[in-house]
């Protein structure tokens, strides 16, 4: 029983009880995934910089692949994303939660979902670093990053919107 909970609580399995109940194998949630991978890098306690390596590795892709593959409302929701933030250059809190949230948008519009994963695995990781050390200044730096992503991703063009993504990026490693 207590095996069934635990994998009840992970996710994996569903109890129902009750006629025509049992036990079933869980439908997959990516989301879940990408949480209990969070937790996982946590417990690895991965340094700064491998977490950096591993965006610099996959958010370059994601916006390329955005730029190819993007809907207008997904471009509209990056831009909303982005103003939403500008409302908060003065809360760390808030403006990290919005541009995480930016990054993953870009991930959903990748419309690759090990991409998409990989970048949510990450956001806790990140939010431990980048929200003690947003200032008004980087919040503006960040703010027209993301709106150079936005542009080459609504023009279309997977290189710039690659090498505009790499650019943002570059500028985290100084740990």
């Amino acid at each position: 029983r207590d095996a069934i909970r635990s994998l009840e609580v992970q996710g994996v399995v569903v109890v129902k009880v009750g006629a025509g109940g049992g036990l079933r194998v869980a439908d997959a949630d990516p989301d879940r995934f990408a949480d209990a991978l969070s937790v996982q890098l946590h417990l690895l306690g991965v340094s700064w910089s491998e977490v950096v390596e591993a965006m610099q590795t996959v958010e370059p892709l994601t916006a390329r692949l955005a730029a190819e593959r993007s809907t207008p409302e997904q471009v509209q929701l990056m831009r909303e994303a982005v103003e939403e933030a500008k409302g908060h250059v003065h809360d760390p809190h808030a403006f990290t939660e919005c541009s995480l949230d930016f990054h993953l948008l870009v991930a959903d519009a990748s419309k690759n979902r090990a991409l998409r994963t990989s970048v949510r695995a990450l956001r806790s990781v990140q939010a431990m670093k980048f929200e003690p050390n947003t200032s008004a200044n980087i919040a503006h730096e960040v703010i027209d990053s993301h709106t150079k992503i936005i542009e080459a991703i609504a023009s279309g063009d997977g290189n710039a919107a690659e090498a505009a993504m790499r650019e943002h990026l570059d500028s985290m490693n100084d740990d």
